[in-house]
């Protein structure tokens, strides 16, 4: 079985919506989102060719993705919320405050980039260092805090 090589954390950061651009909301999940709770987070993974030194990606890629993020988060804030989700009989529930951020993570690996991106099976945990991690939940007065996303970027 092929590793899943050494990954180095490049950088790492909270991108959020441009300040001010968001207002502080609530949304309640509707019926088609319930469903999903009881199973675990999805993750997905995309996997591009980038010929060029890491110094480049870090000088040029890298500021153009967490603008853009940025950017995009005003108009998609519910991504930067946390799920809120009371002690019963509470409804779980999204909420914006200004200031809520996406985690944003730069890892170069030492990985076979041929290998990780074949068309054939292999073991999970191969892939499974480039999957990004969620910020662990926070817990106040039985009221638990969840970050609904994460991204992680690989050179």
């Amino acid at each position: 079985m092929a590793e899943a090589g050494e990954m180095k954390v490049l950088d790492s950061c909270h991108v959020s919506p441009p300040p001010g651009s968001v207002p502080n909301t609530s949304l309640r999940l509707t019926f088609f989102d319930l469903p999903w709770f009881p199973f675990p987070n999805i993750q997905r993974l995309f996997f591009y060719k980038f010929p060029h030194p890491t110094s480049h990606f870090m000088e040029t890629i890298i500021p153009l993705l967490k603008h853009s993020l940025s950017l995009t988060l005003q108009h998609f804030f519910p991504y930067a919320a946390k799920l809120i989700c009371p002690p019963p009989p509470g409804k779980p529930y999204i909420h914006y405050r200004d200031g809520d951020f996406v985690t944003f993570t730069v890892v170069e690996s030492s990985a076979d980039f041929n290998h990780i991106v074949a068309n054939y099976p292999r073991d999970v945990k191969v892939l499974q260092p480039f999957a990004p991690k969620l910020l662990p939940t926070e817990a106040e007065d039985g009221i638990r805090f969840l970050p609904i996303v994460a991204f992680q970027g690989c050179h």
